[in-house]
């Protein structure tokens, strides 16, 4: 990760949108930016994925391996998995607390990783808490989108941008609802580029 740093700068690349971090190696990292001690890009963040429990990225420490719980204890968590209303409002002003310009949510219903059938999502009170969490500090909504049920939910709820849309036909309908919503696709190519190689 910190060699990515001046690898990024030495390509040219002023500022790296992260979406998605070891909170603690995150904030370990800017602080050696800002001192001088390290050379990079400008970084702008959400810390950790904003998720319910269970959800994606569906990866419990223990699926890693034994001392994956002890490793996040140094690098942070990358997943925000909330269990409650109440527990999503105070995991949300902890993750935000540490200057995230956006919220990143997981939109979907089925595994990327670990080929479970279904995995949980947010209901309509926990839409509710997060949008208006968003409203108040003037935060972008940025969503984790990979299938039709996500996209379907991320044009319902109007958030600001669709991350990776890598399995998804687009039709001219939904690009005209994208447009009167103001909703941005950032699409992730190396992700597409392993899709649609069968040796990669």
């Amino acid at each position: 990760i910190m060699r990515n740093f001046p690898q990024q700068l030495a390509a040219g690349v002023t500022t790296v949108r992260d979406m998605g971090a070891f909170p603690v190696l995150l904030h370990k990292h800017l602080a050696m930016l800002n001192s001088g001690k390290l050379a990079g890009p400008r970084v702008v963040f959400c810390n950790a994925f904003t998720n319910i429990k269970g959800s994606h990225p569906d990866i419990r420490p223990s699926d890693a391996g034994a001392l994956a719980g002890l490793a996040i204890s140094f690098t942070g968590n990358p997943n925000l998995w909330f269990e409650s209303d109440r527990d999503l409002i105070e995991k949300m002003e902890a993750n935000t607390a540490g200057g995230a310009s956006f919220i990143k949510l997981t939109m979907d219903d089925t595994s990327l990783m670990c080929g479970k059938d279904a995995i949980p999502f947010y209901s309509g009170s926990h839409w509710k808490i997060i949008k208006d969490f968003a409203q108040q500090r003037r935060l972008p909504l940025a969503g984790h989108v990979n299938t039709r049920f996500g996209f379907n939910r991320a044009l319902t709820h109007g958030i600001d941008s669709l991350e990776h849309i890598a399995d998804i036909n687009i039709s001219d309908g939904d690009i005209e609802q994208m447009s009167k919503r103001k909703i941005a696709i950032i699409p992730t190519l190396t992700v597409a580029q392993m899709l649609a190689a069968e040796e990669a």
